[in-house]
């Protein structure tokens, strides 16, 4: 038989970032802030929020077969910081 076929490796990348805010309302606010800008991840990716008592933690996950997925994964990673930064300003400048 002539021919060969490519062999595709899929592995899971996990990106967890946890950020004491030492307050379980302002972490709260910052995942209702982040909701809505997290339901629209890559294909392959999935974004997980959570609070633990003042700690909000994210978790982000993706399929990666090449480096441009580990490129993507790192790009929404960054989209995601952004958008946390931003909320984090407001909110604490609602609060002072």
């Amino acid at each position: 038989m002539s021919g060969s076929r490519a062999i595709s490796i899929v592995r899971r990348l996990e990106i967890r970032l946890e950020l004491p805010l030492g307050s379980p309302k302002l972490c709260n606010s910052i995942l209702s802030a982040l909701n809505p800008d997290n339901r629209s991840v890559p294909p392959g990716q999935v974004l997980i929020n959570s609070c633990e008592e003042g700690l909000l933690v994210a978790v982000l996950r993706g399929d990666v077969e090449s480096s441009r997925d580990i490129l993507t994964l790192r790009n929404t990673t960054d989209d995601y910081l952004e958008h946390l930064q931003t909320a984090l300003r407001v909110l604490l400048s609602v609060e002072s």
